[in-house]
């Protein structure tokens, strides 16, 4: 099964399953638990919020998916979890001082850490989006750079580190 995953939505599964995304300022979260090969994704646009779509925020989205996976027999130590997205593509500061895209990451980093999940990869930051490939039932994440820069720049195995 092929899917792509909008901005403001999850997907978790049991079954074989290529999840598709584009990310620029907006951050991915995936999770995978191997004993059960049982996987998810998020897609969301900010880092707080109290809307309508609990999935548009960060904290909920993660939150929401984590809860999803747990009620499927998902044990938190056994979950490997990435982290992806959060460009400053549009090159905008926020009051905070900092663009949505870090803070998107920073949100992420956080609520990672309060779940009790360990970071075990990501591809954060930059100034270009990324195209996400998701494969549910192994946890296989692969992207590539879309853009302006993407013409420069192509990545599927080395990911862009930066401090978090």
């Amino acid at each position: 099964m092929n899917a792509f995953l909008h901005p403001g939505e999850i997907y978790v599964c049991r079954e074989p399953a290529l999840v598709t995304t584009i990310l620029g300022s907006c951050i991915s979260v995936t999770l995978f638990a191997a004993r059960l090969r049982v996987g998810g994704i998020c897609h969301a646009r900010l880092p707080h919020g109290r809307g309508p779509n609990p999935l548009d925020y960060v904290d909920t989205a993660i939150l929401c998916m984590a809860k999803i996976l747990y009620g499927m027999g998902v044990r938190r130590d056994e979950t490997e979890v990435k982290l992806f997205g959060g460009a400053d593509v549009l090159n905008q500061v926020s009051g905070a001082g900092k663009s949505i895209g870090r803070q998107n990451i920073e949100t992420a980093v956080e609520v990672i850490g309060e779940i009790g999940f360990r970071l075990s990869d990501h591809a954060v930051g930059g100034s270009s989006g990324r195209k996400l490939r998701f494969q549910a039932s192994t946890g296989t994440v692969s992207w590539t750079y879309v853009g302006v820069e993407a013409a420069n720049k192509r990545n599927t195995t080395t990911y862009e580190r930066q401090s978090m």
